[in-house]
């Protein structure tokens, strides 16, 4: 949708209190970015319900690119 080339890291599963996931998610990340993107779904598969999250923290010059592609930088 944007024609950038977006590398994304391995997916991690991570269970722990919101604010003990945020902490080090955030620390990981000083300095980068002050913006994220996050993605929250729920589906059922096969009569099973399942949720999960998904958490962009793109750099600082990712997110001028991607806005700007997407008409809104």
């Amino acid at each position: 949708m944007t024609g950038m080339q977006i590398e994304l890291g391995p997916p991690e599963q991570v269970f722990d209190m919101l604010g003990a996931i945020m902490g080090s998610i955030l620390a990981m990340s000083a300095g980068m970015s002050d913006t994220v993107l996050m993605l929250d779904s729920a589906l059922i598969i096969e009569g099973q319900s399942c949720s999960l999250s998904f958490l962009l923290i793109p750099s600082a010059d990712g997110v001028e690119g991607l806005l700007a592609q997407l008409g809104l930088g």
